[in-house]
């Protein structure tokens, strides 16, 4: 997975969270949760008991933060899901969600569960992060990567 810093000048930040009471608050704050099948679900829906990996050291979920403003948060959480899908050959369980707005909206999230299901053989198989994935996801933004024009201190 790439590192925190390389992701933020993506503009995209991706980060694993390995503790339900974490994912639990994190999906409190930005419900209500929607997908490409449901709109308007609570934590308690989508964060059900085996849908999930269980072990102690093993990621549950990836978050993905988007962090430009877009028109359309939904339709960039399911495109962005998707793609996720397309290039794993997975079928992933995930979720999107805002946060509280606070001055102008300019985050989105999408939560991956990090157990997933191969296409072809429908086998349980663990989701990761590429750094392909974090430059296809720059892609959906509306803009390119940040640029510094200028040197800190300046």
């Amino acid at each position: 997975m790439p590192s925190f810093q390389e992701s933020r000048e993506w503009r995209v930040v991706v980060f694993p969270l390995y503790r339900v009471e974490e994912i639990l608050r994190l999906l409190r704050r930005i419900s209500p949760l929607f997908n490409d099948e449901r709109d308007r679900m609570t934590p308690g829906e989508w964060w059900v008991k085996e849908t999930y990996y269980a072990g102690k050291n093993m990621p549950k979920v990836v978050v993905v933060v988007f962090q430009v403003p877009v028109s359309d948060p939904v339709g960039l959480v399911n495109r962005a899901g998707f793609l996720l899908e397309r290039n794993h050959d997975m079928v992933l369980d995930w979720a999107g969600g805002l946060p509280p707005q606070r001055g102008e909206r300019w985050k989105t999230y999408l939560v991956v569960k990090t157990k997933g299901y191969s296409v072809q053989t429908g086998r349980s198989r663990v989701f990761r992060v590429t750094r392909r994935d974090i430059q296809d996801l720059q892609l959906l933004l509306p803009s390119g990567p940040r640029e510094r024009t200028r040197e800190r201190g300046r």
